[in-house]
């Protein structure tokens, strides 16, 4: 059985591999492979078959043999190797060069999985005279996080070497955060976690790209101590200066880690100067449904069959252009307050002239929230619209966001009274 190989996988993420798996049979009559650290109970909905084994790099090897073996005994050909998250990249790419198939070398997957490796080639990397390097550093100890902070004048953000989805990382606003911001990431300290210059006067973007395509997202954060991940606007909409330098940034990064590869989400900071600096590379499809996204904002495009395309070596590396027809956007929803929901908000509404194309609440009445949105996998529901004008659509967003998260009705708290007692 012709199978497409994914490496990496958080449920959260299924309807992913369910399009993916579709597509395979479709266009391949081929089946899905999932090559998991945990299994779920969605997985029978995403692939034919999977295997729960260790992504981390000091298990690779055991992790390779464990999955060729299992692809011998049950008659699977790989035609195409898929890396579907950070951690998944190492073995993705161990798998496509022993099976002949397109995918980084093993030494340029690392540049997708350690952030400090991307980091220091980029610090002697020759780039374009709008680009930026940051100046970093690697620590494992609180007082080397303390004299750090201290060292690039009592700010930072920091953020673990290998972790994603915005976990465990934080704005360091003085000396006196570290104390307090210590204990949230002393867990990751043991596998390094990387300290950065704060870069205040910046918009992030990501340059997504898939198999010689590529788009610019306007990407925007919560703004407080954590950095998650609240909307997404495909495309950004730039001047055609601002294109230029963030276009030149993600193909810079991109060529610093692996230009066989087929699908980057590199994040790009575009400071108010117009220079911009690497946030950081990722070397598999961004999350948050951007690449549904790009399928409504341009023209004749899906992201995810040119993925296909090019793991199974149908597809050269060409530089395309993609012809938007609509702007479209996803914002997610946060609980206004921390406590168990009672009642959830009639999702049928409309809201001025965008397209609504998905609401969704991924927690249910009875679900106990908080309020305090630590990483991207905090937020309790998404929604997705589009609209002809960017104006019009991020407005409608935050209104409807608004709407939802005021509607959220919660459970009241019983006083204490002595008859309660």
């Amino acid at each position: 059985m012709k199978v497409f190989v994914v490496v990496g996988y958080n449920n959260t993420r299924v309807y992913d591999v369910i399009r993916l798996r579709d597509l395979a049979r479709r266009h391949y009559q081929a089946g899905l492979l999932l090559v998991a650290e945990a299994a779920s109970a969605l997985d029978s909905q995403a692939a034919d078959d999977i295997i729960i084994t260790s992504l981390a790099e000091s298990m690779l090897n055991q992790s390779f043999q464990l999955v060729t073996e299992r692809l011998y005994l049950k008659n699977f050909h790989p035609i195409g190797i898929l890396p579907f998250s950070d951690r998944g990249i190492l073995l993705g790419a161990r798998l496509a060069n022993a099976y002949g198939l397109p995918g980084p070398s093993p030494r340029e997957a690392r540049i997708g999985v350690d952030k400090e490796v991307f980091r220091t080639i980029d610090r002697i990397a020759e780039h374009s005279s709008n680009y930026r390097s940051i100046g970093f550093r690697r620590i494992k100890t609180y007082d080397e996080f303390l004299a750090c902070t201290e060292e690039m004048g009592g700010k930072a953000f920091v953020k673990p070497a290998g972790e994603g989805a915005s976990r465990g990382c934080f704005v360091v606003e003085d000396l006196a955060h570290c104390a307090e911001i210590w204990p949230q990431i002393q867990r990751y300290a043991k596998d390094g976690l990387i300290v950065e210059e704060l870069v205040q006067d910046a918009r992030e973007y990501s340059w997504d790209y898939v198999a010689g395509t590529s788009w610019i997202t306007e990407k925007e954060t919560t703004q407080d101590i954590y950095r998650a991940e609240i909307q997404q606007i495909v495309p950004a909409r730039l001047d055609a200066a601002q294109e230029k330098a963030i276009h030149e940034a993600g193909c810079h990064m991109r060529r610093l880690s692996a230009t066989n590869h087929g699908a980057f989400h590199n994040e790009v900071f575009l400071r108010q100067d117009g220079t911009t600096a690497a946030v950081e590379v990722n070397m598999r499809p961004g999350g948050m449904h951007i690449w549904d996204l790009a399928c409504l904002s341009f023209a004749s495009f899906d992201p995810w069959i040119l993925w296909l395309e090019w793991a199974s070596g149908k597809r050269w590396m060409e530089t395309e252009a993609c012809t938007r027809k609509l702007y479209s956007g996803i914002r997610m929803l946060k609980a206004p307050k921390s406590g168990k929901v009672s009642a959830l908000p009639d999702i049928n509404h409309c809201f001025g002239t965008s397209t609504v194309h998905e609401i969704s609440f991924s927690i249910q009445e009875g679900s106990t929230v908080s309020h305090h949105i630590t990483d991207n996998h905090a937020f309790i529901g998404h929604m997705i619209f589009s609209n002809s004008d960017y104006d019009s659509l991020k407005t409608d967003l935050r209104a409807a966001a608004q709407y939802f998260e005021d509607k959220i009705e919660f459970e009241k708290q019983q006083s204490f009274s002595p008859e309660n007692a």
